[in-house]
């Protein structure tokens, strides 16, 4: 097994630093000088340890992984929540039918989608949008529309869900057997999702800005507008 793994250069090849040029700065030297950048002499250094290629394929899913376990902790730790205190969440809604089903379909849409996210990533396509339903509906069912600080938390979730789904079908996306058309549709769907997911992200560090510069407009507390 040691044999089918890539060694390091250990700087023996000549065309290293060409390979590192081309990969970070787009194939194009410095007109001023024909030794390579500082970048450039980092990843000659890293490369002459250990090869940079087998670390990104050793860490990069665990990596990944780490991701993944940090955006599903918030569905799991909601629905533990709303396990342990069932009758309090339906209380909300007035101990009524309508807040036992709400209540038991957000505890198993969240449960289920964050442990399927986990175990078989490659049907992201189908937990993420059951995630983002319910982030978006929650604040809708709960009566805090008006809660910005909430829907704008809510947003940036649905943002990195999104972002999440972007990955992971363009990773299960294959384009055996498909025609251009095809492979055109499934590349436009990625990066719009991918837009989306960048655009949602930073929900919350917008209002927590305007939030700051409202404060610091009021009168009584600055001598002016600067």
């Amino acid at each position: 097994m040691a044999s089918q793994i890539e060694l390091p250069s250990g700087g023996a090849s000549g065309g290293t630093a060409e390979v590192y040029d081309h990969l970070l700065d787009n194939g194009k030297k410095s007109s001023s000088t024909n030794e390579p950048g500082l970048l450039q002499r980092i990843m000659l250094r890293i490369d002459e340890q250990v090869s940079v290629k087998l670390l990104l394929k050793v860490w990069g899913p665990r990596f990944e992984f780490f991701i993944r376990c940090m955006l599903v902790t918030i569905f799991l730790e909601d629905s533990v929540g709303m396990a342990a205190h069932f009758s309090e969440q339906v209380g909300q809604f007035g101990n009524g039918a309508f807040g036992v089903v709400a209540v038991t379909l957000g505890l198993l849409v969240q449960s289920v989608a964050s442990l399927g996210l986990l175990a078989k990533p490659s049907l992201g396509h189908v937990w993420c949008p059951l995630l983002i339903g319910w982030e978006v509906m929650q604040p809708a069912i709960y009566g805090q529309l008006s809660n910005f600080e909430l829907v704008c938390g809510s947003l940036s979730i649905v943002g990195g869900l999104c972002l999440l789904m972007a990955h992971l079908q363009e990773e299960s996306d294959s384009d055996e057997g498909k025609s251009s058309a095809q492979r055109e549709i499934d590349t436009f769907r990625v990066e719009s999702t991918e837009l989306a997911g960048r655009l949602l992200l930073p929900s919350t560090y917008l209002y927590q800005a305007w939030l700051f510069l409202s404060m610091a407009m009021v009168s009584r507390d600055t001598s002016g507008v600067m």
